[in-house]
């Protein structure tokens, strides 16, 4: 039977024998290599006295790679609740919602501060809860002051995005992370740092014009 201090004894050990659980300058988790399931294979046939089902613990990590979160209820009233009153004070405030698609306001600031919780729950981050109006700028802030652009896309397959403002902006956020999915469930793909998305190289044109464009398989995976 497959329990959780079985996978707290299987991820010291992984950060052992790979270098995992390490923490950059940013405070982001970083690794050593990529843990492939012939490296999980070679580790269980390591461990003697542990008896785990190898077949169990591929599936178990391809979920925890996929990293998909279904917020709680009371998580879904809270980003609601906030959403209606950032989408509220941003109109009668004449904020120009610089979205990258054709969806309405209202259904981009509520699947977009959905993704903003779910990142800040993945890194143990405190959400920010503000409703003044803003326009561009960061959404969460690292415990060792890094600031986070949290990108949303209802598209599986969806580029992390970004528009041509965000290289004009003095300083800017230190990384972008691309979530995927829809209110209330989301999926956590990956993220970069500012210097590997704002470059010449990536700016493209998806058909709502010039911006920055990155491909997930680019992108860094989270621990």
């Amino acid at each position: 039977m497959y329990t959780k201090k079985m996978h707290e004894r299987i991820r010291k050990l992984t950060e052992v024998y790979y270098g995992f659980g390490l923490r950059d300058e940013t405070g982001m988790f970083s690794f050593g290599k990529e843990l492939t399931f012939a490296d999980i294979s070679e580790l269980l046939d390591k461990i003697e006295d542990l008896e785990l089902d190898v077949e169990y613990y591929k599936s178990e990590c391809l979920r925890w790679a996929l990293m998909e979160i279904e917020l709680t209820n009371i998580e879904q009233r809270l980003i609601k609740t906030v959403a209606k009153e950032r989408y509220k004070c941003a109109r009668n405030n004449n904020v120009k919602n610089k979205k990258i698609g054709e969806q309405s306001n209202e259904i981009t600031d509520l699947d977009g501060f959905g993704a903003e919780l779910v990142v800040a729950k993945k890194l143990n981050l405190y959400p920010d809860l503000g409703v003044s109006p803003r326009s561009g700028g960061e959404d969460l802030i690292t415990y060792k002051g890094k600031t986070i652009d949290v990108k949303q896309t209802s598209y599986k397959n969806g580029r992390l995005l970004a528009t041509l403002k965000k290289g004009e902006e003095r300083g800017g956020s230190d990384i972008f992370v691309l979530v995927t999915g829809v209110f209330p469930t989301y999926e956590i793909v990956g993220w970069c740092y500012r210097k590997e998305l704002i470059k010449k190289e990536n700016i493209k044109d998806l058909g709502h014009g010039l911006g920055y464009v990155l491909d997930q398989d680019k992108l860094r995976k989270f621990g």
